[in-house]
């Protein structure tokens, strides 16, 4: 509820939770057409730094979610680097996510692509 008692999520709305886990970086990967075509690294150790790609772990993790799972035919998708290995944090659109370092050149093309799709 917000701090005047309202929800606006109905009461049988089922909410997943996770034990927290630490962090060490977090990477954004743009799939197109079931590819990872660019990524970012957006934050480490907690902090905001870009960097341009990601290391080989997570991008392949990010490609092998992709190969399983694609809920538009663009998406972005962000992987937390854990102790644990690669995690999924969340998926978005690619019309609201923010590009951080990721290689734009690369991005443009692969949305081009969907017009022959």
């Amino acid at each position: 509820m917000d701090p005047d008692g309202y929800n606006s999520l109905p009461a049988d709305t089922r909410v997943m939770m996770a034990p927290l886990k630490h962090i060490n970086a977090e990477y954004r990967c743009l799939a197109v057409l079931g590819e990872i075509v660019t990524a970012s690294r957006y934050k480490l150790n907690g902090r905001i730094q870009y960097t341009a790609g990601g290391p080989p772990e997570i991008l392949n993790f990010a490609a092998m979610r992709v190969k399983e799972w694609q809920p538009r035919q663009a998406f972005i998708l962000d992987i937390a680097d854990t102790e644990e290995g690669p995690k999924i944090i969340e998926t978005n659109s690619v019309s609201s996510a923010g590009y951080y370092a990721m290689d734009m050149h690369r991005y443009v093309e692969a949305i081009n692509r969907l017009d022959g799709a």
